[in-house]
């Protein structure tokens, strides 16, 4: 994990710290108090300490003045490929996409007074797998991404009347799952679970600060479901993509994908302005947001460079778009993919990027940043 400076322009400089060695460090997310200078980073790996379907979450502390990290401590859970986690202070929500034993895991994880990672104090799975259905609907394009539950990331709300709940978009399984969590950490229930279209794949997605409307991004469709959160039920469907889609800048989404692909999606200040990410078309899609929630689309700026995965944005209006590795590291977590579906050994999968949906949050991790002024189009 490396440190940067930005600046008012949003000009990053690096602080000239070390960077932190950690295995898999693909998402990070900060404490949400000012006066708690540490952030949480998932470790997205198959196998820990020689422990298939496990992976791990760190606690990180870090000098506001210097920008030197130190590793606080490492807790081990049970679930393979974890991919997002979100925090509220006091608990901290991690979801795995692979899971165990074909069902997908999200965990609620305690946190000690000075911020370190705790225990593991409850766990919800889930079943769901649209499989051939999903395969079917996108014509056979990305084969096999559907064969079980796959928990893309666990987004914590809190409701006006103090409610802590959780939102997990299933990527393998076409659903939001909506969880309740009590005062203790426990899952309280299943409150309920609202079906998107067969094959679209949600990844992640991002809440209006009233809590009214949930924009799920849909990876394997590249496209935007808005829900309505309190009558679960979506009342818009919107493509992410342009009516042409050019790919002949990315040679591994033109041959071996066979489309782009979106990841990354996050409201900005004052709920107005919608942005996702495109891999593959390599570009951030703009939307308007209206009194209602609804969107509209407002047109494309195309990335600096490909694979953007994460999205951070400023707080001087600016954004900016974290790039996974590069080809080699995608035709890995391919490869990867393919092992898993024919029943042999796992690979160690490549990072990839992620998106919080927090002000203030550390980001993605990955090896490119490119700035992305959108101020100017609100």
């Amino acid at each position: 994990v490396y440190t940067f400076r930005v600046d008012a322009e949003g000009r990053m400089t690096a602080t000239g710290q070390p960077p932190l060695p950690m295995l898999c460090p693909s998402y990070l997310v900060r404490h949400p108090s000012p006066d708690r200078h540490v952030f949480y980073a998932v470790h997205e790996t198959d196998a820990w300490e020689g422990r298939e379907g496990w992976s791990a979450v760190s606690a990180v502390s870090f000098d506001t003045s210097t920008g030197a990290l130190t590793l606080m401590n490492t807790l081990p859970i049970p679930g393979g490929v974890a991919c997002h986690l979100d925090t509220d202070g006091q608990l901290l929500t991690v979801a795995c996409y692979m899971g165990q034993e074909g069902k997908g895991m999200v965990h609620a994880i305690a946190l000690g007074d000075d911020g370190s990672v705790k225990e593991v104090v409850d766990t919800a799975t889930f079943a769901a797998a649209s499989g051939k259905r999903g395969d079917d609907a996108r014509d056979g394009i990305d084969a096999g991404r559907q064969d079980t539950s796959h928990p893309h990331m666990a987004c914590l709300v809190r409701k006006a009347d103090g409610q802590l709940v959780v939102l997990v978009p299933d990527l393998g399984g076409d659903c939001l799952h909506f969880l309740t969590l009590d005062s203790h950490g426990k899952f309280a229930g299943h409150r309920t679970t609202i079906e998107l279209p067969v094959g679209s794949g949600p990844r992640h997605v991002a809440v209006d600060v009233g809590g009214a409307r949930a924009y799920v991004l849909c990876e394997l469709k590249s496209s935007v479901q808005v829900v309505d959160v309190e009558q679960a039920r979506v009342i818009q469907d919107i493509r992410a993509l342009p009516e042409t889609v050019d790919l002949s800048g990315n040679p591994f989404f033109r041959d071996t994908v066979k489309q782009s692909e979106s990841a990354a999606i996050k409201l900005l200040p004052g709920d107005r302005t919608l942005l996702a990410s495109n891999r593959g078309h390599d570009s951030l899609a703009f939307f308007s947001v209206a009194d209602d929630g609804g969107l509209t689309a407002e047109g494309h700026v195309a990335t600096r460079r490909p694979y953007a995965s994460g999205l951070l944005r400023g707080s001087a209006g600016g954004v900016r778009a974290g790039h996974e590795p590069g080809l080699r590291q995608h035709r890995r977590h391919r490869a990867r993919r393919g092992r898993q579906a024919l029943g042999r050994p796992r690979g160690r999968p490549g990072p990839r990027a992620r998106d919080d949906d927090r002000p203030g949050s550390a980001g993605p991790a990955a090896d490119g940043v490119a700035g992305v002024d959108v101020r100017r189009r609100g």
